[in-house]
């Protein structure tokens, strides 16, 4: 089973991860919880099993507000960075938390880099999938990386002269 960082620590992962039919069909008997690549959630999401979560795999180039009125029945969404150079996914999370009172997992996956761990934390991310394990400690710490801020944020409302 693969590990994530979630929640400030590192834990196993028991999401898996469907972009079509017929692997919902194959896979839906075993797993408890699933995330579905967005197009396929929009076929199949009247239809869904309510023993099971379910999450929806939004790409930078989709708009969160397409889950408007819809999140009631999301437990997680991941959000797909195409290239890390992409700063879309960023505004996807912070409006998905306060815009639309998203208070599931947001789970950051693609290809994103550590450096980011903190802002992406700050935007309301809450989740981090890397394509290796291999230094999940390290970018656990990332998250510690600054210890004040002076904006506001999604994690944090009170910009810091409020705070004082």
């Amino acid at each position: 089973m693969q590990k994530i960082i979630k929640d400030n620590s590192i834990a196993e992962d028991h999401w898996c991860f469907v972009s079509d039919e017929q692997q919902l069909k194959d896979i839906s008997q075993n797993a408890s919880s699933i995330f579905l690549d967005y197009d396929l959630w929009c076929k199949v999401r009247d239809n869904l099993d309510s023993n099971k979560l379910w999450g929806v795999i939004l790409n930078s180039d989709q708009e969160s507000s397409c889950l408007n009125g819809k999140l009631q029945n999301l437990t997680a969404i991941a959000l797909n960075f195409n290239t890390f150079m992409d700063g879309r996914s960023f505004s996807q999370a912070r409006e998905l938390r306060e815009k639309y009172q998203f208070a599931g997992e947001i789970r950051a996956i693609g290809d994103f880099i550590r450096d980011q761990l903190f802002y992406l934390k700050r935007c309301g991310v809450n989740a981090f999938q890397f394509s290796s394990e291999a230094n999940l400690a390290d970018a656990l710490e990332s998250l510690g990386d600054f210890s004040d801020y002076y904006q506001a944020s999604a994690t944090d409302p009170q910009p810091l002269f409020r705070r004082r």
